[in-house]
């Protein structure tokens, strides 16, 4: 599990290439709490934002997890509830960093409290 600073960027990153693996595509979109997008806000520059939600929706849902779709009945999902999530079948075909690009991430600040 991620748990550096960018984990919620880790975790989405890993929901997307796990959709892939499974279904040879690309999701359309990601439900996740709002909690996560705005830390995916506080994560990655204005452009880095800008150029994510240029290729995925990023959809307020309050199940817990987050959960890549698209339109024709893909799911694959990512932690939360009793089940934990889907496990990736097998490799994607093409990295994540290679669809999702430009994704800057904001210089990390260190509140100092675990340094």
């Amino acid at each position: 599990m991620a748990n550096g600073h960018d984990r919620n960027l880790v975790r989405l990153l890993l929901v997307v290439e796990g959709f892939r693996a499974r279904y040879r595509r690309w999701p359309t979109r990601v439900r996740l709490d709002q909690g996560y997008i705005e830390s995916l806000q506080r994560i990655l520059s204005e452009v880095g934002f800008e150029n994510l939600t240029s290729k995925l929706a990023l959809v307020p849902d309050p199940e817990p997890g987050l959960h890549a779709e698209d339109d024709e009945g893909g799911r694959f999902s990512y932690g939360g509830g009793a089940g934990g999530g889907d496990h990736q079948d097998g490799e994607s075909d093409i990295p994540v960093q290679s669809w999702l690009v430009g994704l800057e991430q904001r210089p990390y600040r260190s509140s100092g409290l675990f340094d």
